[in-house]
């Protein structure tokens, strides 16, 4: 199911209900943390279900807008469009989320109980398949990979930009690649993981 996802990185179990950690106004910093029961966490969980189909179409015309963009305006630099969408995304997902759950968890009692970045990540990997893990290692390992091929070219003497590359462009392109990267290294981590708990269960 769709929402199971959602409940495995959001909500923890515990005593009496589970710790669900809402998304914050602000983007970064503290996420605000309630404890919900079973109802409450369900009709949550429904909420963000319909908000995560939103964003996709969201991201999607947004994404249709900007390759208008830059087909009927060969001007209009690709990598400015990228850097335009990247925030813009960002942004949007976060409040969306926001305001979704807000109605919900409006009154509902606070904890001091948090659910760490970390708890985030072996839920989530619980949840993914092998399969998924593996493509979607796959397919962060050429995005970091193409960055640089972008940026430079290589001869006997070493690595130069290329000329057809702005100066300008060369931090923020290395910059997303090594996003890229640190997401790689996560995957590869999280792939090794599940094959040795499959070696180990066979």
């Amino acid at each position: 199911m769709a929402d199971e996802e959602i409940m495995e990185v959001a909500f923890k179990r515990t005593d009496g209900g589970w710790i669900f950690k809402a998304p914050s106004p602000w983007l970064v910093g503290p996420a605000p943390h309630y404890i919900v029961n079973d109802a409450q966490k369900a009709a949550i969980a429904r909420r963000l279900r319909r908000n995560k189909a939103i964003n996709v179409a969201v991201i999607v015309i947004l994404f249709l807008i900007l390759g208008f963009m830059v087909a009927r305006m060969p001007e209009f630099p690709l990598e400015v469009a990228w850097y335009v969408a990247v925030p813009v995304i960002i942004v949007l997902v976060g409040l969306g989320r926001y305001v979704a759950v807000r109605p919900l968890v409006a009154g509902l009692p606070r904890t001091s109980n948090r659910i760490t970045f970390s708890d985030q990540v072996r839920s989530g990997a619980a949840y993914m398949s092998l399969t998924r893990s593996v493509v979607f290692f796959a397919l962060f390992a050429a995005l970091a990979l193409f960055q640089p091929l972008r940026i430079f070219s290589i001869d006997a003497s070493g690595f130069h930009v290329r000329p057809t590359v702005d100066a300008s462009d060369v931090v923020p392109i290395a910059i997303l690649s090594a996003a890229f990267g640190v997401l790689v290294i996560g995957l590869a981590v999280q792939v090794l993981a599940k094959l040795k708990r499959r070696g180990t269960a066979e």
